[in-house]
């Protein structure tokens, strides 16, 4: 199994980085457009699919060897991005007056996200400037996502115990990444993971309000 991923990952190094950037988001564009002609049911299958994908994306435009919770960082906002947008969609009409723009906004923001990712495992240490706007661009895109997932988690009006864990899970891990991603370590401060779950824990009982 090794011997076969290092000879896979011998031949797309051989891809310039920014061509595996545009396939990793094509492929995860074409499956994420592919979803939307399906009803809500069939999550159990495009959910899997899409993290799979995103995942595969991800390492297939850093090939670097990645250590610790280096995978938490690298791979959580891809795939995330990717379970939000898709859960997202149901909430609108199945139109291509709505799915279209999805689409483009979601291959945008999917190469953005691995933009930031690998400015955050390879351009950190080359430019400071870079990395702050990589910051920027991470939380914006937490938002957005916070935004989404939430919207969804409401909409089905559950009971609040449902909803205040949900939130819990929500926020805790946006909060992990980001608290990480203002060092970068190797490994979760004790710190990240305080304030990581003390934002969890207000809203979740901001829920509950």
């Amino acid at each position: 199994m090794k011997k076969l991923l290092s000879y896979l990952e011998k031949k797309a190094s051989k891809i310039e980085k920014r061509f595996r950037l545009v396939i990793g988001v094509l492929l995860c564009a074409l499956v994420m457009l592919f979803s939307t002609f399906y009803f809500f049911d069939k999550l159990w299958i495009f959910i899997p699919l899409l993290i799979i994908l995103s995942i595969f994306s991800a390492y297939f435009v850093l090939l670097e060897r990645i250590e610790k919770v280096g995978w938490f960082g690298f791979f959580f906002m891809p795939t995330f991005l990717s379970v939000s947008f898709y859960l997202f969609y149901f909430l609108f009409p199945g139109r291509w007056l709505t799915r279209f723009p999805f689409i483009i906004f979601y291959a945008v923001s999917f190469y953005a996200n691995l933009l930031i990712t690998n400015i955050f495992f390879v351009g950190v240490q080359k430019n400071l400037g870079l990395y702050r706007a990589a910051f920027s661009v991470n939380f914006l895109y937490q938002t957005i996502i916070a935004f989404f997932i939430f919207n969804v988690l409401f909409f089905f009006r559950q009971n609040f115990l449902i909803n205040m864990l949900g939130s819990f899970i929500i926020v805790f891990l946006l909060s992990l990444h980001l608290f990480w991603s203002i060092r970068l370590k190797k490994f979760f401060e004790k710190e990240v993971l305080f304030f990581a779950f003390l934002l969890a824990m207000m809203a979740s009982e901001v829920t509950f309000l």
